[in-house]
């Protein structure tokens, strides 16, 4: 099933198949066909968001145990694991709040803590090298929602790492679903952990910690490289984002998993990301590797590594790509 990333103007719907879970999103206005990953930036929400209360920030000892939610609700815990200043996007499925207005900032070491629903559906990403005025006016060098602090409905212009959530999907007996995506494109080390802390060893995707904690910046190739002002990298386009064709995007001819396989990619720009991050969304018909299932959690999104964040080998396969 073709997973599109642009969750803005669809549904993100979770879908049992075979034994396994993937993403997909309904356009509830395209006639059934299938919406392209291209940036959520370009169309914000149509929908007037539900805001949620603000979330609480205060120092923290970067503990990945998760607090306890109130009845209801499921508690996420946002960590800046980073040297700087992360400032987080937010944008909710129609239908569920939206945590914050869409946004806030992390200082270096900071911990967020909000409740959303049971039931909530949405993603989470991590802005950098932002500037705002004191109205919350400014821009971002990633992950920037309409030059905003507060995304307010819109979602950030790829190439980003996003945490993707559907909680309590009824339609398989009220599991949660959730992943790390590179669909977009890479800009920060991006993590979720559980509060099931014992999943189930049969099934390595069952209340599994998730994401990537690898510096892809540090070896993605010239051609999808995303540079600041000042010229340092600090993104990774995705195949689809950089050369918008076809094939590389799983559209037209190529739109099934049977037709659409990175292998056969005029270059297997997939290496960069799966190589190093295996357990990351990386393209459109990635679902089978990728997505994870848990029940009744609570979640830790951790942006950044610290001094762990660790460079990609430079393996033989993305030596030949740059």
């Amino acid at each position: 099933m073709n997973r599109s990333s642009k969750i803005g103007s669809g549904f993100l719907v979770a879908v049992l198949l075979a034994g396994s879970y993937t993403f997909s999103v309904l356009n509830p206005g395209g006639g059934g066909g299938t919406q392209q990953p291209v940036s959520d930036s370009s169309t914000p929400a149509v929908y007037v968001p539900r805001v949620s209360p603000t979330p609480t920030t205060t120092s923290s000892s970067n503990s990945k145990e998760t607090s306890p939610a109130t009845p209801g609700t499921r508690a996420f815990i946002f960590i800046n694991n980073s040297s700087e200043t992360i400032w987080v996007g937010a944008l909710n499925n129609p239908g569920s709040e939206l945590p914050n207005h869409g946004g806030w900032a992390m200082t270096a070491g900071a911990t967020t803590t909000l409740n959303l629903p049971t039931g909530w559906q949405g993603r989470f990403w991590g802005r950098t090298g932002c500037t705002f005025d004191s109205a919350g006016n400014g821009a971002c060098d990633t992950g920037d929602c309409g030059h905003r602090l507060q995304c307010n409905g819109a979602g950030g212009v790829p190439p980003t790492t996003l945490a993707e959530f559907t909680l309590d999907a009824q339609s398989i007996g009220g599991i949660d679903i959730y992943d790390v995506s590179l669909v977009d494109g890479y800009n920060i080390p991006t993590t979720i952990h559980t509060s099931n802390t014992t999943p189930a060893n049969a099934d390595p995707y069952t209340c599994a910690e998730t994401g990537c904690m690898f510096d892809i910046n540090a070896n993605c190739p010239a051609e999808l490289q995303v540079k600041n002002a000042s010229g340092k990298v600090v993104a990774c386009n995705s195949a689809c984002n950089a050369f918008n064709t076809d094939q590389y995007c799983c559209r037209g001819a190529y739109n099934s998993p049977q037709t659409c396989k990175a292998e056969n990619w005029p270059v297997n720009y997939d290496k960069v990301f799966k190589k190093v991050c295996k357990e990351s969304y990386s393209y459109a018909y990635d679902d089978g590797t990728s997505t994870y299932h848990c029940k009744d959690c609570s979640y830790t999104i951790t942006f950044g590594m610290g001094n762990t964040a660790k460079s990609p080998p430079r393996t033989p396969s993305m030596r030949g790509l740059s």
